[in-house]
């Protein structure tokens, strides 16, 4: 079995594209009966998870998604990955700050570009779905901070850890596609 055959990896066993090769210990994506999202209606546009973990460190921004009371809620927000996990900043109040403890997904988009010949865009889309939780460890907040300002002129100041809030997806599940034509 190769890397790019895994698609998902759960407790319950490691989830592969149909077409894969593999002996035992996996489930292929067609017999999975526990998925928590729904399948996708075109499995053969299923990236691989380490594609996934590859599409989220090439890119910087992606799309919040919270869901409250009334709507769900949307928010653009720029994401850095640390030790395998997925942080962002915010301020000390703030509506994305209802989507604490909640199920969330974040979206992110990588644009290929327009196939004017056939009419389509191609790109490829990773889903992370987990629950949002606020980051409390200094030392974890602090490594946070320090990547992301890396490269900028903002300097840090240990002020910073009492005025900017870090949250995290404590990730349940990760889905990835790609439609390129």
């Amino acid at each position: 079995m190769n890397q790019n055959d895994i698609i998902y990896e759960f407790e319950e066993g490691i989830v592969v594209k149909d077409e894969c090769e593999c002996k035992k210990g996996c489930i292929r994506y067609s017999d999975c009966t526990f998925l928590p999202v729904e399948k996708i209606r075109h499995p053969e546009k299923l990236i691989s998870y380490q594609r996934c973990w590859e599409v989220i460190n090439e890119l910087s921004y992606g799309t919040l998604c919270i869901n409250t009371d009334t709507y769900p809620h949307a928010v653009g927000m720029n994401h850095i990955v640390l030790d395998g996990h997925i942080y962002f900043h915010c301020a000390q109040k703030g509506y994305k700050l209802k989507g604490l403890d909640h199920k969330v997904n974040y979206n992110l988009i990588q644009d290929l570009g327009i196939n004017t010949e056939i009419g389509t865009h191609n790109h490829r889309s990773v889903s992370v779905y987990g629950i949002l939780k606020e980051v409390k460890d200094l030392s974890i907040k602090k490594d946070v901070l320090l990547k992301l300002i890396e490269g900028t002129k903002h300097p840090y100041h240990d002020r910073m850890l009492q005025t900017t809030k870090i949250l995290e997806i404590e990730i349940d599940f990760i889905q990835g596609k790609e439609h390129i034509y």
